[in-house]
């Protein structure tokens, strides 16, 4: 990660997918999965 104070889109990018993943790959919450990937990241900072 890089040291701004956001994450960067890679990181979120990365991030969501997992997030995609742990769900069992169903589709229709990728708006839903970036948010709370930024979320994550942002707390984990």
């Amino acid at each position: 990660m890089s040291m701004s104070s956001e994450p960067s889109a890679e990181d979120v990018r990365m991030r969501a997918y997992h997030r995609y993943l742990e769900r069992g790959g169903g589709h229709g919450m990728d708006f839903e999965d970036w948010l709370e990937a930024e979320r994550d990241l942002k707390i984990r900072r």
